[in-house]
């Protein structure tokens, strides 16, 4: 929401829903949220004269601190977040990461501190385009992490779309996959950071896929997918899903060892 922007915070038990956090500027606009425990979590928002805005919670979201623009590099003209899945922004350990689009974006954000330090790497990821860049990212742990994206006005493009790091994100390896645009990406608990669940939303006038991708062997298995466009884990072997207006729980089992061979 814009203007203001707000978090809001309910309990499971009553769902009695309140306001946790506040942006009242003009432009303001919060992207993407994610918690790395019960405790600590993590807010972004869109730039605004060039600075992120970034909140930190160490109190399971009761109240947020607003991080001071001076330690956040600056973004760049036209380089924003997507709010498409709410998985570009990852929080493990006391590691914080999260992608850019824009025509000037395709850059990763990181803090190795919780936050109060950060970094900026520049990736291959294609850009250059209003609606090109980064637009989905996890990290396995704090060494290995993927980042995903393309062009969501030209989706079926496969040029540039997928990166690895085995540095906690100090450097980014483009994989040939030869997949379209994705919108979303999830490391499989429990896959030794081999094995992956991507979405493909749907953009202009492309279709909604969902892919699972074995990193160690480059199979890779399409699936159809009823425009679900964001994906997170309970479980090595439980996922929930959501689009608009619809929420899923999927089950996942393991393809046996010899198809695989």
């Amino acid at each position: 929401m814009t203007e203001p922007a707000a978090v809001f915070k309910a309990s499971i038990q009553n769902l009695d829903w309140k306001i946790v956090y506040v942006d009242t500027s003009i432009g303001a606009f919060f992207d993407m949220v994610k918690f790395e425990n019960n405790s600590k979590g993590v807010m972004l928002g869109d730039p605004k004269k060039g600075c992120f805005h970034l909140a930190i919670t160490n109190d399971g979201g009761n109240t947020w601190q607003k991080i001071d623009c001076d330690s956040i590099p600056k973004a760049m003209e036209k380089e924003a977040p997507f709010a498409a899945s709410n998985s570009n922004i990852e929080y493990k350990g006391s590691s914080i990461w999260f992608a850019t689009g824009g025509s000037t974006g395709s850059r990763i954000y990181n803090s190795k501190n919780n936050g109060k330090s950060w970094d900026v790497s520049s990736t291959a990821i294609v850009k250059g385009g209003t609606m090109t860049g980064l637009y989905s990212l996890d990290f396995y742990n704090e060494i290995y992490g993927v980042a995903v994206g393309g062009n969501w006005d030209s989706v079926t493009e496969t040029t540039a779309n997928f990166a690895l790091t085995k540095d906690g994100g100090k450097s980014w390896e483009i994989q040939d996959t030869g997949l379209p645009y994705i919108s979303c990406v999830q490391y499989v608990p429990n896959s030794h950071a081999q094995e992956l669940l991507l979405l493909s939303g749907r953009g202009r006038q492309g279709q909604s896929l969902m892919y699972y991708i074995y990193l160690d062997n480059g199979f890779w298995f399409k699936f159809p997918n009823s425009n679900y466009l964001s994906i997170q884990f309970a479980s090595d072997s439980i996922a929930w899903l959501s689009g608009r207006n619809k929420i899923a729980r999927m089950s996942l089992k393991t393809f046996p060892a010899s198809f695989l061979e």
